[in-house]
Order: structure tokens, then sequence, then C-alpha cells
């Protein structure tokens, strides 16, 4: 968690943050560990809070770069599609810099 001073007014001194980003890669390595049956029924119920705020954040996130499509065998259709969602320039933000940011703002003694 980060302390961000003067993020809104309600907040005070005192207010913790979760950085999204990283709230969003534990919801991702989570799904990793329920496909591969490693997680109990506790984290799988949490699996599916993190299923939400995955495609609510894919939607916000809503990235509208084109994708190369190519031809794709499927037994009883004549022109199937399908993408791989590579090579095809997006704009990121720097991930690092994020990492740079929580680091210096990080209070280790909230959990």
């Amino acid at each position: 968690f980060v302390k961000a001073h003067g993020r809104d007014q309600e907040s005070s001194d005192d207010s913790y943050y979760g950085v999204a980003a990283f709230h969003q890669i534990h919801c991702l390595t989570l799904y990793l560990g329920v496909r591969n049956e490693t997680l109990t029924q506790k984290h799988l119920d949490h699996s599916t809070h993190c299923i939400e705020y995955l495609r609510q954040s894919i939607l916000c996130n809503a990235d509208p770069s084109l994708e190369f499509t190519y031809d794709m065998k499927v037994p009883g259709q004549e022109d199937a599609r399908a993408t791989f969602g590579w090579n095809v320039t997006h704009v990121c933000r720097d991930y690092q810099q994020l990492l740079n940011w929580a680091g210096k703002h990080a209070d280790l003694n909230v959990l």
C-alpha cells in the first residue's frame, strides 16, 4: 500500500491506497493458480472477484489497437479468422516508473 497525500479533498494524511496495476497482477497470478488447481476453496471464491476486477480493468483501459488476423481452419466453417495479438504497436505506460513511485510512497507497516 502507498500513502498518497493530497489525492483527494476528503482523504486525510493517514489515507492508504492500493495501486491498481499491482492489484491486476495479483488477480492474474491468482487466476493462473486456479487454472493449475493449486488453490483452496477460499482462493477459488476470491478468484470470482479477480475475474470481475480484470474484466473491468480491460474495459476501463480499452485498447483500440488493430490486431492482424490470419486464416484459421475450423471444421464446418469456411471463413474462420483469428488473432494472436502480437506484432502490434501499443501505447503503454512505463511500469518501472510506477514501481519506482510506489517504492518511494510505500508504507510497509500496513498489511
